[in-house]
């Protein structure tokens, strides 16, 4: 009962804390009695519910190992989902799902691959017979992937630069027929994915190109420094995108964060796109949030601009003196970086 109790609230995604909290308590209480779905249900509606409660978890981890054999592939998958969208790396429960998935991996259905897939990546759980055994089922199954599971496969893979020439070409064969059922982050971390590990499939990232430029209203800050990140990466320069990615990245340039500043700056100066307003808007937007940048990021924006010998006195002055502040945190490459740049720019 508590278990059914609490699915249903996360299932409609109604968060109510006091109850969420005494329903812990009451499952701590009996979890002796919890079978694997109890336990699969009440972890993936916390996770639902983004409420860590870590006495719960941890009672739910010792009682979910115990009773691993008894798990089916959608129990493995929820379990392993739950503890990764809560961030928990609990290696004994980790290790235990892993092996289970392992023997059971022929009878996942898509959504359970890519859900195990994904929190295998989320986590840094390397594990490379299941990774294998998750790639020749996910080959097996892929007429049946939707937009989302041939992304977050793709972007697993990147996460452990696990470059499975079959599985990676299998994707791409079937994401281009579907890319109009692509939303505007799995064309990002698509097209991130194949970029991070160094895949130049010209066809896919020319349909991800073009349906982008059809969606631009739909992208978020993340999709569109992904985006643009990956072309530059796979030295793909697609001026009409790039020109609408422009367009998207000047209105929405408030909403960007740190590395989204410093990825867009180094995507546009790797592919030379000089484009002066976004560089403007970068920089105007780069010293709201100066003290919260990592010296990579500076360092990489500071290359960006000597790159374009753009003097932007304010945005170099003030990123010499976080680095100055900083500078026991500089590694060599940031330091030649920042260097180069002072010494370019005069």
């Amino acid at each position: 009962g508590l278990a059914n109790f609490v699915w249903s609230y996360a299932t409609v995604e109604w968060l109510d804390s006091p109850l969420l909290e005494v329903i812990a308590a009451a499952s701590r209480a009996s979890i002796a009695d919890f079978e694997q779905q109890n336990l699969a249900n009440t972890a993936w509606a916390y996770a639902r519910l983004e409420k860590n409660d870590l006495p719960l978890l941890d009672a739910i981890c010792g009682e979910a190992v115990a009773k691993m054999e008894d798990f089916h592939p959608q129990g493995l998958a929820n379990l392993a989902w739950a503890y990764a969208k809560l961030g928990e790396h609990d290696i004994p429960l980790l290790a235990a799902i892993s092996a289970e998935a392992l023997k059971k991996i022929e009878f996942f259905d898509p959504q359970n691959i890519v859900n195990m897939a994904w929190a295998m990546a989320k986590l840094a759980v390397l594990d490379l017979p299941l990774l294998d055994a998750i790639s020749a089922a996910s080959i097996a199954r892929l007429s049946k992937f939707h937009g989302q599971n041939i992304s977050n496969t793709a972007w697993a893979c990147a996460m452990f630069q696990y470059n499975n020439e079959p599985l990676m070409t299998a994707l791409s064969a079937q994401a281009l027929p579907t890319i109009k059922q692509f939303n505007a982050q799995d064309l990002g971390n698509t097209a991130w994915a194949f970029a991070a590990l160094l895949l130049h499939d010209g066809p896919l990232m020319a349909a991800i190109a073009a349906e982008s430029i059809q969606r631009l209203e739909e992208l978020q800050p993340q999709n569109v420094t992904n985006l643009a990140w990956a072309c530059a990466k796979l030295e793909m320069a697609d001026i009409p995108l790039f020109d609408a990615w422009g367009a998207a990245a000047m209105w929405m340039m408030v909403d960007f964060n740190p590395q989204n500043l410093a990825n867009t700056s180094w995507a546009i100066a790797a592919i030379c796109y000089h484009h002066v307003p976004l560089l403007e808007a970068i920089s105007e937007a780069s010293l709201l949030l100066m003290t919260k940048f990592l010296l990579q990021e500076l360092s990489n924006i500071a290359w960006s601009y000597a790159h374009f010998s753009y003097h932007d006195v304010p945005l170099l002055k003030s990123i010499s003196a976080e680095a100055m502040a900083r500078i026991e945190e500089l590694d060599a490459q940031d330091l030649a970086n920042i260097a180069w740049s002072g010494a370019t720019l005069g």
